[in-house]
Formats: C-alpha cells, structure tokens, sequence
C-alpha cells in the first residue's frame, strides 16, 4: 500500500468526535489481508490529517509486546483472554479487594492486558 496515500475519515470516529483521541492508525484485519486505516488528526489544532505513515512517540513497549507475546497461545486455544487468572497462576487464588472485601469478580487475562485488574501498581506492602 502507498503509504503516501491518506485514508483519513476525519470526524467519522466517535473515539475523536468525543475527544477521547485527536487520531489513530489501525491496521484493520479482513479475510485474507489487512489494510491500514488512519483516522482524525495529527495536529488536532492546525487540522492536520491523520495518516497512515504519521511517526507517533511510543513511551512504553511493555504493554504491546507483552499482549503480542500472548497472541499465538490465545490463537492456538492455550489460553483465553476471559480466562480467571487463577487458572494460570494459582497464586491469585483468593484475591481480596484493599480493606479484605471479596471482588465482585474473579480478575480475567483481559484485565492484566488492559490494566484493568485493580491490581495497585507500585504500592508497598501489597
């Protein structure tokens, strides 16, 4: 694909119609190929098109490659995003919310990728 080419849908996108984002780019899987959709803007200021060869600032790779890393086994059956985590890790077994109360759900793989756990980060004694 000619990356030169911009795909830009502008305000089509909910996620930059409510602010939420100024612009993405995704690559949006089909059948048999996948093809790179750039949406909103760049310079949400200065109106500057999104496109599909934007250069973006990446802060942390942990988070990517670590959900990468567990693609292949989701793909293959040998793990599931909506899995208990205590499945695969015995040691959440039993998890308690801070102040001993029980959660109103067991922590799922999803949550660890998205950070969604409630897992405190950084926070001694816990």
């Amino acid at each position: 694909m000619d990356a030169g080419g911009c795909q830009n849908s502008g305000a089509d996108s909910e996620v930059c119609d409510d602010g939420k984002a100024a612009g993405f780019v995704a690559l949006v899987r089909g059948w048999s190929c996948g093809e790179f959709v750039a949406v909103g803007f760049q310079d949400r200021e200065a109106k500057t098109p999104m496109r599909i060869d934007s250069m973006f600032q990446i802060m942390s790779m942990t988070k990517p490659v670590t959900c990468h890393g567990n693609h292949d086994p989701d793909e293959e059956g040998r793990l599931s995003l909506v899995d208990p985590v205590e499945k695969y890790l015995p040691e959440f077994a039993g998890q308690k919310m801070y102040g001993g109360a029980k959660p109103s759900r067991l922590v799922t793989v999803r949550d660890l990728m998205t950070h969604t756990s409630g897992c405190p980060a950084g926070r001694e004694g816990m």
